[in-house]
């Protein structure tokens, strides 16, 4: 309950957080997490707050704009410096992750790093890398190659070719007192 009142009082209600993808050099562009753990693997779904944003949607923009620039080929690097800060607090049992009551704090998350879909299921033991992987794997699909995938702050400068848009805050925090989610809770007090 905390958490929620500090995030609409800090943020507002309409805040949204972005993704996006900046390209850094011919070749070379990064996925900039800005704090969606509930990022969709597929398309986003507009009226949805589990899933508002897609990774599916970001890969075509993606895709769309290296083609116009005749790139195939890319490295992918992922910027996760929106938040700082330990992944798993030192009070948490282990159990707490493995059982998945929560999973590590990490601002690039697909479905709240569920590895199935129920209440409380597992979770990915990373993350990002784990909606890294997701992404690089619909790249593919568009016909871009990703040729590695490495955690690295994006350039300042990077120029954006993609971007979508999480749930605004006030759905987060109704879906964060519905459901209890604790990763959802531990994201957006970040």
């Amino acid at each position: 309950i905390l958490t929620v009142v500090a995030a609409l009082r800090t943020l507002g209600p309409d805040r949204t957080v972005e993704t996006a993808v900046v390209q850094e050099a011919p070749g070379r562009i990064v996925l900039v997490a800005g704090g969606d753990v509930m990022l969709a693997a597929g398309a986003g779904d507009p009226t949805a707050t589990n899933g508002r944003a897609g990774l599916a949607d970001l890969a075509d923009q993606t895709a769309r704009a290296l083609a116009l620039a005749g790139t195939t080929e890319v490295a992918l690097g992922v910027d996760e410096s929106v938040f700082s800060g330990p992944a798993v607090s030192p009070g948490w049992f282990p159990t707490d992750v493995s059982l998945g009551f929560v999973a590590p704090v990490t601002p690039l998350q697909v479905n709240i790093a569920k590895t199935r879909e129920e209440p409380y299921p597992p979770r990915h033991a990373d993350p990002t890398l784990h909606a890294a992987g997701v992404f690089a794997t619909l790249l593919g699909e568009r016909g871009i190659t990703v040729t590695g995938t490495e955690r690295r702050d994006a350039p300042e400068g990077a120029g954006r070719i993609a971007a979508v848009q999480s749930a605004p805050v006030r759905d987060i925090a109704e879906y964060v007192l519905r459901t209890s989610d604790n990763t959802v809770s531990e994201a957006l007090g970040r």
